[in-house]
Formats: structure tokens, C-alpha cells, sequence
């Protein structure tokens, strides 16, 4: 639908601040009237836009599927959805909102279940399933914070990963 696809390029690019009625209908060129008819109110939009971001969240980890490492494979496909990307950035802005936090996390774990075994050896601690997890949890929370839309891009992505891999390669040789 139009309206759920308008708000989640506006959420993704500009930040749930922006988001409301006049924003969406300016953005569509349509009157405001047709967004009652269709949601009622922003609640139940928001609900549904957030639904949406699941949808996406498993329509890319059917690809995630087809990664066979790490990198470039899983990096190359999340710079392929940046859209999605940055939508989810915005959810980790506002986890504080049960719902936003909600919707992140199960948009996270969904494209984990999918990546995990490349995830585990590209940072080498293949026998380590949980461990990896956690791992990845927090890189992911620390690489939402600082991207942005001009800062999403494959080397900077990559050496963000690479700097992680390389600092559980050395805990791991201290140990």
C-alpha cells in the first residue's frame, strides 16, 4: 500500500519525527481525508507500518539464505536494503517505546536465525552459538547508531565488522 511504503522511506530517511498525516499526504498528493479511511488514526497506521518492517525483515532472510559468508555476501545484501536499514536505525533510535522495541529486536532476530553460522565464522568462535549472538546483538546496536544514510556504504561497513571480528580474535588469543 502507498501510505505504509510512503511512511517507511520517510521513517527510514527522515525519522519517525517527521512522520504524521500531512507529511504522508503531501508525500503521496493526496487529501488527508483518504488516510482515516484507510488506518482511522496513527495508531493503528503505526501498528501496521511496524508489521510491515517484519514483512521485510523476512522477505530479506529468505536472501540472507543464500549468503554463504559473512563478508561480502551478508554486507553486500544489507547495502542492497538500506532502505530497511535505516528504518530499523530509526526503531534503535526510540527503543524506549515498547512497540518500536518490540519490532526491532524480532526484525533482528529473524535476519540473525538466518546469518548466524556465517556470523560465527567470520568472527571465529564457531562453537560458540550464543556467545556469537550476543556478539552480534551488540555490534548490530553499535553500527545502527552511528550509520547513516551518507555513511552506508560497503568499505565503511566492512571495516565497522572487520575492526569487530578483529577484536574478538584478540580476546580470544589472550584467553
Amino acid at each position: 500500500m502507498a501510505w505504509i511504503r510512503a511512511g517507511y522511506e520517510m521513517v527510514a530517511y527522515q525519522g519517525f519525527d517527521k512522520l504524521n498525516i500531512n507529511s504522508l499526504s503531501q508525500a503521496l498528493g493526496v487529501n488527508r481525508s483518504s488516510f482515516y479511511h484507510y488506518f482511522g488514526d496513527m495508531d493503528v497506521y503505526l501498528e501496521q507500518l511496524l508489521d510491515y518492517h517484519v514483512g521485510q525483515a523476512r522477505a530479506i532472510a529468505v536472501e540472507e539464505k543464500a549468503c554463504t559468508c559473512f563478508d561480502p555476501d551478508w554486507i553486500g545484501l544489507m547495502i542492497t536494503h538500506k532502505t530497511e536499514l535505516l528504518f530499523n536505525r530509526q526503531m534503535r533510535f526510540h527503543c524506549d517505546e515498547p512497540m518500536f522495541n518490540r519490532c526491532f529486536e524480532l526484525a533482528t532476530q529473524i535476519n540473525f536465525n538466518e546469518i548466524s553460522q556465517c556470523w560465527a565464522d567470520f568472527i571465529g568462535i564457531r562453537h560458540h552459538p550464543d556467545l556469537a549472538h550476543e556478539i552480534f546483538q551488540l555490534s548490530v546496536r553499535a553500527y545502527l547508531f552511528q550509520v547513516t544514510e551518507e555513511t552506508l556504504r560497503v568499505d565503511l561497513m566492512q571495516n565497522f565488522f572487520q575492526s569487530v571480528q578483529l577484536i574478538v580474535k584478540q580476546l580470544y588469543m589472550a584467553g
